[in-house]
């Protein structure tokens, strides 16, 4: 399930055909992808 999660949620906007990543930047939107998923994007912003 871990595995599936980390497909689905992190390497389909990491991996996107011709994007490049800095290390710092991309474990920024990991952090922020991983809220979405979770469903707790809103809490972020109140």
């Amino acid at each position: 399930m871990i595995e599936s999660g980390h497909r689905h949620v992190l390497q389909a906007r990491l991996k996107k055909a011709g994007t490049a990543w800095l290390h710092d930047h991309a474990d920024q939107i990991a952090h922020l992808r991983v809220l979405r998923a979770n469903r707790h994007w809103e809490a972020l912003w109140n």
